[in-house]
């Protein structure tokens, strides 16, 4: 172990232009910046990663940023995540080309910073994400040659302990893509869906979503008629559940048929699509019990929507925006393409927003898959980018959304809410950040947004 070299800057070095706002100037430039955050609900660490730098802030309950230290980036070095527990800081960082993670173990007490590498290597199996718990650190990897989940769980700066689950039957089938590239490629890239604010359309259309509750991380697969499969990986006991979802009730025959989950708290939303009906249900995710459904016909005016439904994204990847009329128009691009359907909570106005759509993978030169954040009701917001946050990569998507009471799940007449995405675009209008430099994070129950200004070359931190 070395003690590496860092430099402390306290709070009286920070600036506030304004309440609830801290300004960091930092000065690095270029479009390769990126913000990392993980949190244990009390207290969070945002990263800022730079081209040879890395800069870690340390953030209280009460969003203020309380210490800084900054250490030179090894090259080709990537932010893999990390944990608080204990007065301590753990963070990991992969460089692809070495056999070992570069881990930083910073103590806030003492004020200590020492740095390790760990030994690591994944001998087979495929990687489907990476994710951080309130307590740990780890690898989710599935073995396609025996079928099982492999789980490397790191405790502390040093060590890490590798659980195997026996899956079930037709898990290599399950995980694949549509493509078979499952084969082909390193890892999988299941997302994970649980992040704060509303879950972007990237993440929302896929199958097969990730959420992490504290020790416990669940794997949803939507790829069965009427029907969800979910594991269950206790994490503290080293236990895996299987178990399907029923959708009693979603009996449309018809072809095509598409369907879709997305949970949010205790409770699973389910929406399906078939030639004739749209079909939605809201589910106790833990008893199956069915707590709320609404349906439309084809040929019926959606009477359960608060907003017409509007399609945006054309043909040749444009933003352009225009209001679909039928309901028919609808079931027609989701069965063409994959449904969508999130949820997002207003605890204020006691109210849940829903959002049911289509999606259509737009292929343009250039890269897949984007960035993506997600909506995850005040769940631990650690991914990769950790923490997060789109202001809206939509694909071609034509959706509706719809209010519904958080307490009984009937539908709600009245316009939609300023969501908190709606906040932030509001707020940083005219603003340039880097892809992967804006993070949005819950401590204490209350947002919070960091976020890098390219033109002022500013950390800045934004509680919402």
């Amino acid at each position: 172990m070395r003690i590496a070299s860092f430099i402390f800057l306290w709070v009286s070095c920070f600036t506030a232009k304004a309440q609830e706002k801290t300004v960091q100037h930092i000065g690095w430039k270029g479009n390769r910046i990126e913000l990392h955050t993980i949190n244990n609900k009390q207290q969070s660490c945002t990263v800022l990663l730079g081209k040879d730098s890395l800069k870690v802030f340390l953030i209280n309950d009460n969003a203020k940023v309380l210490e800084l230290f900054t250490i030179q980036r090894i090259p080709n070095e990537n932010f893999s995540g990390g944990f608080i527990k204990n007065s301590n800081i753990y963070l990991y960082l992969d460089n692809p080309k070495k056999d070992n993670l570069h881990s930083l173990l910073y103590n806030i007490d003492s004020k200590i910073l020492s740095e390790n590498l760990v030994p690591f290597v994944l001998k087979s199996g495929k990687i489907i994400n990476k994710l951080s718990s309130n307590n740990y650190f780890f690898y989710f990897t599935l073995n396609t040659k025996t079928s099982e989940f492999v789980i490397y769980r790191f405790n502390d700066e040093m060590h890490y302990d590798t659980t195997r689950y026996t899956s079930a039957p037709g898990i290599v089938e399950d995980m694949k893509n549509k493509d078979g590239s499952i084969f082909n490629k390193a890892t999988i890239n299941v997302e994970r869906a649980d992040m704060e604010g509303e879950c972007d359309l990237d993440i929302a259309r896929d199958s097969k979503k990730l959420y992490v509750r504290n020790d416990t991380l669940f794997l949803l697969i939507n790829n069965l008629r009427t029907t969800t499969k979910v594991y269950t990986f206790d994490l503290t006991n080293n236990k895996m559940d299987y178990r399907l979802i029923m959708h009693k009730n979603d009996d449309s025959l018809s072809e095509p048929f598409v369907c879709n989950s997305f949970l949010l708290r205790n409770n699973l939303y389910y929406a399906s699509a078939s030639y004739n009906n749209l079909f939605l249900q809201v589910l106790d995710f833990y008893t199956g019990n069915i707590i709320k459904e609404f349906k439309a016909n084809r040929n019926e005016e959606i009477n359960f929507k608060n907003t017409p439904i509007t399609q945006e994204g054309d043909a040749m990847g444009g933003a352009g925006v225009r209001e679909l009329g039928k309901t028919k128009q609808l079931l027609r691009k989701m069965t063409n393409g994959s449904i969508v359907i999130t949820a997002i909570p207003n605890d204020e106005k006691n109210v849940l927003e829903l959002l049911v759509g289509s999606y259509q993978q737009i292929t343009s030169g250039g890269g897949g898959g984007g960035m993506w954040m997600g909506g995850g009701g005040m769940s631990a917001p650690i991914f990769m980018p950790t923490g997060g946050f789109s202001h809206g990569s939509w694909s071609k998507s034509a959706r509706f959304k719809m209010l519904i009471s958080a307490s009984n799940y009937e539908h709600l007449n009245g316009d939609i809410p300023l969501s908190i995405n709606d906040r932030i675009d509001n707020y940083t209008k005219g603003t340039k950040i880097p892809a992967e430099g804006e993070n949005l994070f819950v401590i204490n129950g209350n947002y919070n947004y960091a976020y890098y200004d390219k033109d002022k070359l500013d950390f800045i931190l934004v509680k919402l």
